[in-house]
């Protein structure tokens, strides 16, 4: 599972709770477990970056992490217990009983 950023557009993966679609806007950053960036074509502005986990993870030693991150966004490592829980909560991660913050982010990263 990886972390990404949705750069442009607007990009509906999942559910809520409700059953309504989880809808991301550009700057979000939501866990999916399909390789988003193969959705980046050459000669066009990417729309996802992987903001935290593994391109290996799909087979593709060539895919980048993002190299900037934008103002105001956080890695997980320098995001608080409190600010990781939430993530968590709001992509229905389950933290298990992980209470340590490097427990937490390994949670997040499905490892």
């Amino acid at each position: 599972m990886a972390v990404y950023r949705l750069l442009r557009g607007v990009h509906s993966e999942g559910k809520n709770k409700d059953k309504s679609p989880k809808i991301y806007n550009p700057n979000d950053e939501f866990f999916s477990k399909n390789d988003l960036l193969k959705h980046n074509l050459p000669g066009q502005p990417p729309r996802f970056a992987l903001v935290s986990g593994d391109a290996e993870t799909f087979g593709d030693s060539s895919l980048q992490k993002s190299d900037k991150e934008p103002e105001g966004r956080k890695s997980l490592e320098d995001m608080t217990v409190a600010e990781l829980v939430r993530l968590a909560k709001d992509n229905d991660v389950d933290l298990g009983d992980a209470q340590k913050k490097a427990d937490i982010i390994a949670a997040l990263q499905g490892d």
